[in-house]
């Protein structure tokens, strides 16, 4: 078969709506592949220096009978990065002497919409692992794997992940006059 042969067999096929759209939907999946392969962020985590409320403030939050009370944290997550990502957060901290996980959140997915933020799972913490919290350095492990990259929204210096996060007690609060 000479060029002119082949050119317009190829013409013949490509115009055929079931092929001409095959094609177009492997280029799109082979472009999605190329731009998510090996795609990396180096996520640090976040380290909170222990939390200052003061001693009766802390102890009326993680203070109490826990079998009548009970301790939570929940909140949101948002990004406005050109990526979308699963994450586990978790809480680690050093006790005694070795590196320990305090509590960590199910799973989520975060799609980059800063506007419209995913909800954490309310989470029970033991009130040990509060105190723990309130009282040393602890780390936020955000744990994620990216997911896909959206090349047509900018990357900009001053974008990023932002994450609120809230307690909640369940039960009598304990107040030492």
């Amino acid at each position: 078969m000479d060029e002119a042969e082949y050119i317009a067999a190829f013409r013949t096929v490509y115009h055929q709506q079931a092929t001409h759209d095959l094609i177009w939907e492997n280029i799109e999946l082979f472009a999605a592949r190329y731009l998510t392969t090996n795609l990396r962020i180096d996520v640090r985590p976040f380290v909170l220096s222990g939390i200052d409320v003061g001693a009766d403030v802390r102890d009326m939050i993680v203070g109490g009978d826990e079998s009548k009370t009970s301790l939570s944290l929940f909140g949101d997550i948002a990004t406005d990065l050109p990526v979308s990502f699963s994450a586990e957060p978790s809480f680690e901290a050093e006790v005694e002497g070795s590196d320990r996980t305090l509590f960590s959140f199910p799973s989520f997915t975060v799609f980059p919409t800063a506007e419209a933020p995913v909800e954490i799972e309310e989470t029970s913490v033991s009130a040990d692992a509060l105190t723990v919290i309130f009282d040393q350095e602890t780390r936020i492990e955000l744990n994620m794997q990216l997911e896909n990259y959206y090349p047509g929204r900018s990357l900009d210096l001053g974008q990023g992940i932002t994450i609120n996060l809230k307690v909640r007690k369940k039960g009598g609060l304990i107040f030492n006059v």
